[in-house]
């Protein structure tokens, strides 16, 4: 599925990485790179616990979390929106509904 455009353009001037600053892989990169990037990553969550899954979770952006779940079949987004607190998994699905796209089949 693809990514969304947010998730290619970084963060603002002085956001450092540890708080969510860098949503590309890495500066430059193609889309389908970027693509590829969020799909493994995606994978990645998936086959992981919980918990662990938890607490990767809370290093991510909202940017870098949204372009995850487009990566992901409803079922496993269901699962990875489970994970974070109530507020944000609210504020993630805002964000899939005002900037529509596709979910992997």
């Amino acid at each position: 599925g693809p990514v969304p455009a947010q998730a290619t353009g970084g963060a603002a001037a002085g956001t450092s990485e540890a708080e969510g600053g860098s949503s590309a892989p890495a500066s430059g990169a193609a889309p389908a790179d970027i693509e590829r990037a969020y799909a493994q990553v995606a994978r990645i969550l998936a086959g992981m616990k919980a918990e662990e899954a938890r607490k990767l979770l809370a290093h991510l952006s909202d940017t870098q979390v949204e372009g995850l779940i487009r990566q992901m079949s409803p079922r496993q987004a269901a699962k990875l929106l489970g994970l974070v607190p109530p507020e944000r998994a609210g504020a993630l699905g805002r964000r899939l509904l005002e900037h529509p796209g596709s979910f992997r089949p």
